[in-house]
């Protein structure tokens, strides 16, 4: 009797916790819900209080010029929010303002209005909060402050709920008449032993203790918005981690995976002491997935940040105690990897490239680092990389898809040595099949022998099923949150020691335009490594469907480019060419093939053209004035472009490139000006004295620098 008793009592116990946890399970979905909600609405109050705050003369300059803003201000209108109601008809009831200045103000208001709430990012003034806002971060709050909590509970739900549930299950169904009649004794014994065995599940400790957890949170989440501010002040990061988090944005980061490999990745807990920079979430996913899976390849749509994802997986692995990694590139971004790892972390780069190779490596070995070597610096010395590495990270890995070529084995030695590999490349694996299952046999052999199969290469679908436990890849439109209107991306190359004495040569004649050009025109310019990069960033933007736009100020620059490029080439755009023609080939690039490039002098091309069918930027070398770079991306980026635009610049390591990119860096100008032509030569009108300032004063910090006499 006893033990029916405690049967009893302990399939009463587990049905309340069963149900206690369901109702949790609603509780915390509906309280999620209320956060969306809630974030929506103030998104919303945040960009009203925006438009209230912002005077109307900052709001619409950019937008439009001879605007007489004492007649708008003098009739009430000081802020952009004092015109949201007025119509191109009732604005000319007001003085000063007539059919002229009427349709610009309010083309200006809209483009203003559109531009602020699509670039609104959610911001807190801890000690200013609205009710609105301190209701919603109180909202956010109570699941920062109980995460670990909520992560018990989870852990619960996935093993002790589980048991108790299927316990249950199966104790109620002994107790079925039938088996009771027709199984008597062993179905007695069994059911003992299921009840004993239940018993011990729900006396052990951490099932009261989340028991406990699960009853409190069953009841509507609640802290107070009194303190909120202080909260929010010692913990801001997390608060913007967590909204981030909370959102349904990155729903397609995990499309297609398994929900058990899915749990395994979710389940690392990415080390960041030695990460310099936030992560996007899904650069955190994407170094989750190649922590956890070990060998993988990495396949992020250009721009998406591949390199910062690899960072971060190194960081994580320095903060266990790992210490030796080795990054294999292409020459044209040896340096920059360094570039990339400075800026983003605190391990220390070393380049395996040069002189003293040798030395480099046994130092790398005795004290660790990450080392970087080109792939064809690491076919002569791939002996001397005999110690296990920690992790290896092959850019541009579709540079090893020959299997008989010598950069390919000596880097399959590199990674029978290796304990975590990740291969980069940008190129989407429906492009070229064959070669992607080649670079699967090198992380999972076995696996690329199963995608040989024709039925598995005939489907799509089947093949990407197959594949995604070692191939992640993202395209900007799945995994952003809001699409960055542009990108910036500096590439840094070197030059050859030939062309270092051209440069010399150069500086010791005072000659400023042929040292920023040397990088294109010393030694054999088909192997001018800024031509290199260019042909990287090409076969990419092939790869990605993408158009691109190229600017250089030299015209034998431009000759260079059109030899190599001669059969993608639109134009070239240059000083002589009529207006028709310039017409005759953008209509002629409208409808060209993916690939394909516009190619122009700066100074030709930056003004007057409107091509947003192009959508990759490419600017050889770095500017004089910042209205030059930015009068030639708004060639691109202006109304009526509807993909994301990205920017890149080629620059070399030393000299000219670094000092004029450190200038325009010193200008302060905003992206979301870039298509506004208005106020482009006001505010960067930089003359000719400005221009021989600029000269002498870098030829004097060159020849400081290289100690020149």
């Amino acid at each position: 009797m006893s033990k029916l008793i405690a049967q009893k009592n302990n399939l009463k116990y587990s049905k309340n916790l069963i149900k206690k946890y369901k109702k949790f399970d609603k509780n915390r979905r509906n309280h999620l819900l209320s956060i969306k909600d809630l974030k929506q609405k103030v998104i919303e109050e945040q960009v009203i209080n925006k438009f209230k705050s912002t005077p109307v003369e900052v709001a619409l300059k950019p937008y439009a010029k001879n605007i007489k803003y004492s007649s708008l201000k003098s009739n009430g209108m000081k802020y952009l929010y004092d015109l949201k109601d007025f119509t191109q008809r009732y604005l000319m009831r007001f003085e000063g303002i007539g059919p002229k200045s009427a349709p610009k103000i309010i083309y200006a208001r809209d483009r203003a209005f559109k531009d602020i709430r699509r670039s609104h990012r959610l911001s807190f003034k801890p000690h200013k909060l609205t009710k609105l806002e301190s209701k919603f971060l109180s909202k956010v709050a109570f699941i920062v402050e109980n995460k670990q909590n909520f992560k018990f509970i989870d852990t619960f739900k996935e093993t002790e709920l589980k048991k108790i549930k299927i316990l249950y299950r199966s104790i109620k169904t002994r107790n079925n008449i039938f088996l009771k009649i027709f199984f008597g004794k062993s179905n007695l014994e069994k059911s003992n032993a299921l009840n004993a065995e239940l018993e011990r599940t729900l006396n052990e400790k951490n099932v009261s203790n989340i028991s406990y957890l699960i009853e409190i949170f069953s009841r509507p989440y609640e802290i107070s918005e009194r303190k909120i501010s202080e909260v929010f002040s010692d913990n801001a990061s997390k608060f913007y981690a967590e909204i981030d988090t909370l959102s349904d944005d990155n729903v397609e980061l995990y499309t297609g995976i398994p929900k058990d490999l899915l749990k395994k990745i979710k389940g690392i807990e990415l080390e960041t002491k030695h990460l310099k920079s936030s992560l996007r979430q899904y650069q955190y996913f994407g170094a989750q997935f190649a922590i956890q899976q070990g060998k993988t390849i990495i396949g992020d749509e250009m721009g998406l940040g591949k390199t910062v994802q690899s960072i971060a997986v190194l960081t994580h692995l320095k903060a266990l105690g790992k210490t030796k990694f080795l990054v294999e590139v292409p020459t044209s971004v040896l340096y920059n990897w360094k570039y990339e790892i400075e800026k983003h972390s605190d391990l220390n780069p070393i380049i395996f490239h040069g002189r003293d190779i040798k030395s480099k490596i046994s130092q790398w070995e005795n004290s660790g680092g990450v080392g970087i070597i080109t792939y064809q610096t690491l076919v002569s010395n791939v002996d001397f990389l005999d110690k296990r590495i920690d992790a290896l990270i092959i850019d541009e890995a579709h540079f090893i898809k020959n299997p008989k070529a010598q950069r390919t084995m000596a880097s399959e030695e590199l990674i029978k040595k290796s304990d975590l590999i990740i291969f980069l490349t940008g190129t989407p694996l429906e492009n070229k099949v064959e070669e992607f299952v080649q670079l699967i046999s090198y992380v999972d052999n076995p696996l690329s022998k199963k995608l040989k199969n024709t039925s598995v290469l005939s489907s799509p679908e089947l093949f990407k099923n197959e594949i995604v436990s070692r191939y992640l890849r993202r395209n900007r439109i799945e995994v952003l949150q809001e699409l960055p209107d542009i990108d910036q991306i500096e590439q840094w190359v070197e030059l050859d020691s030939s062309q270092e004495l051209d440069y010399i040569n150069a500086l010791r004649q005072e000659n400023f335009m042929l040292m920023r050009r040397i990088a294109w025109i010393a030694g054999d310019p088909e192997k001018s490594p800024k031509l290199l990069r260019l042909k990287d960033l090409h076969l990419e933007a092939i790869d990605n469907n993408r158009k691109m736009i190229v600017f250089s100020y030299f015209r034998d620059v431009i000759d260079i480019i059109h030899k190599e490029f001669k059969d993608y080439i639109y134009g070239p755009i240059i000083g002589s060419m009529s207006s028709q023609r310039r017409q005759e080939v953008l209509q002629e690039f409208g409808s060209a093939p993916n690939g394909s490039i516009i190619l122009s002098q700066i100074e030709a091309g930056g003004v007057g053209l409107n091509i947003q069918t192009a959508n990759t930027v490419v600017i050889c070398e770095p500017q004089l004035k910042p209205s030059t770079e930015l009068q030639a991306i708004s060639r691109v980026y202006r109304m009526g472009q509807t993909k994301d635009v990205i920017v890149y610049r080629l620059l070399t390591t030393e000299g000219v490139d670094k000092y004029l990119l450190e200038r325009l860096k010193s200008k302060q100008y905003v992206f979301e000006n870039y298509a506004k032509e208005s106020i482009l030569n006001q505010q960067y009108n930089d003359g000719e004295s400005e221009r021989k300032n600029l000269e002498k004063d870098f030829i004097k910090i060159e020849t400081n620098r290289l100690k020149l006499s």
